[in-house]
C-alpha cells in the first residue's frame, strides 16, 4: 500500500506511484489523500512564487489536472492515460471510481440547475460565484452585482455553498465544465452540458445534493 496526499504532487508523480503499487503484479492500494483546502494553499504558492508567467502557468495547469483526478467520477486509470494523451478503451474496473460506480445515483436536475447558472452568467464568473447564487447568497458581492435576480438563484439553498463547489469540480473533471484563466478562473459550459440542457444526456454521480424531500426543480 502507497499512500499520498494532495500538496506538492503532479500527474506524473501519481502515475509513478500507482506503478510502484502494483509492480509486483499483486493486488495494491495506492491512497491519495485529498482536502479542498489543498489547492487554495497550492494556487497562494504558485502566485507566490518567483517563476515567470509561463511556468506559473503550466504550475496551474498541472494542480488542475491533479484536483480533477481527485474530483472525478470517472476511471481514474483512464484519467492518468488520457492526461498522458494515450487513448482509453474502457474503464479498469479496479479503480476505486470503478469499484463504487455502482452507487452512482441520477442527478440530471440538480447538474441542469448548475448548468443553467453557469450558462446565464457568460463565462464571467467562478465556482464560488455560482455556488454563492444557487445557494442564495446575500453577499454584498452578489447583490450589487444584481446576481439575485438570475432565475435560479436559490434554487439550492439548502445546499451548502462548499458541496455546490464540490459538485462544480466533480464537473469540471467530468467534462461537463471548463475551467479558464488563471489564478481566477471562470466557468464555461462544454458541449456535454449543453447535451444535458437539451434533454438529451443525464449526469450519474457518487456526489448527490438534492433536497432529501424533493427533487431540485428547474424552471
Amino acid at each position: 500500500e502507497i499512500s499520498a496526499c494532495l500538496v506538492g504532487s503532479e500527474m506524473c508523480i501519481r502515475d509513478r506511484e500507482a506503478g510502484r503499487a502494483g509492480r509486483d503484479g499483486a493486488s495494491a492500494e495506492c491512497i491519495l489523500l485529498y482536502n479542498g483546502r489543498d489547492s487554495g494553499i497550492q494556487r497562494y504558492l504558485i502566485d507566490q512564487g518567483n517563476q515567470d508567467e509561463e511556468q506559473k502557468k503550466m504550475d496551474y495547469h498541472r494542480l488542475n489536472a491533479m484536483i480533477d483526478y481527485c474530483q472525478t467520477t470517472a476511471c481514474l486509470r483512464n484519467f492518468i492515460l488520457t492526461y498522458f494523451g494515450e487513448k482509453a478503451d474502457k474503464p479498469c474496473g479496479h479503480c476505486g471510481n470503478c469499484e463504487s460506480g455502482q452507487a452512482k445515483v441520477d442527478v440530471t436536475d440538480t447538474a441542469a440547475l448548475i448548468f443553467k447558472t453557469v450558462r446565464s452568467l457568460h463565462g464571467r464568473f467562478g465556482a464560488s460565484t455560482v455556488a454563492d447564487i444557487l445557494a442564495g447568497s446575500r453577499a454584498k458581492a452578489v447583490l450589487d452585482r444584481k446576481l439575485d435576480e438570475l432565475p435560479t438563484y436559490g434554487k439550492l439553498s439548502f445546499v451548502k455553498a462548499r458541496h455546490i463547489k464540490s459538485a462544480l469540480n466533480s464537473y469540471v473533471a467530468d467534462g461537463y465544465l471548463v475551467r479558464e484563466g488563471e489564478p481566477y478562473p471562470v466557468l464555461r459550459l462544454t458541449n456535454k452540458a449543453e447535451d444535458v440542457l437539451e434533454g438529451k444526456a443525464n449526469v450519474l454521480s457518487l456526489i448527490h445534493i438534492s433536497e432529501p424531500t424533493r427533487q431540485a426543480e428547474i424552471s
